[in-house]
């Protein structure tokens, strides 16, 4: 399997689990959609649409509530979190492998 593959799958699956987790992180975090929205740089409707599953939660959206969780780790809990977190390195790690410069955090 290409690296290329293996990436989309991990990226899939780890945005497929963060959709049915987001309204329960959303409500651990004490933020409205409109809330999650304005930290996020999204409409209020953009939040409540990838929620109901009208929308997809697309890589980048992805990469800011793992953000925001990261620097809330305390207080959220959610079974999936290592796996969103591992799965995140995993990617970081082949962007690396690839050459790719990422951003400082």
């Amino acid at each position: 399997m290409s690296i290329e593959l293996s990436m989309n799958d991990n990226r899939k699956k780890l945005v497929d689990c963060m959709i049915k987790d987001l309204p329960a992180i959303r409500k651990q975090l004490k933020l409205s959609q409109t809330q999650l929205g304005e930290r996020l740089g999204k409409k209020r409707q953009t939040i409540s649409s990838i929620e109901r599953h009208l929308m997809p939660l697309k890589w980048d959206t992805f990469l800011a509530i793992m953000m925001l969780v990261e620097q809330n780790h305390d207080i959220i809990k959610c079974k999936n979190l290592e796996m969103y977190e591992s799965g995140v390195k995993q990617e970081m790690y082949v962007e690396l492998y690839r050459g790719k410069k990422l951003a400082k955090l």
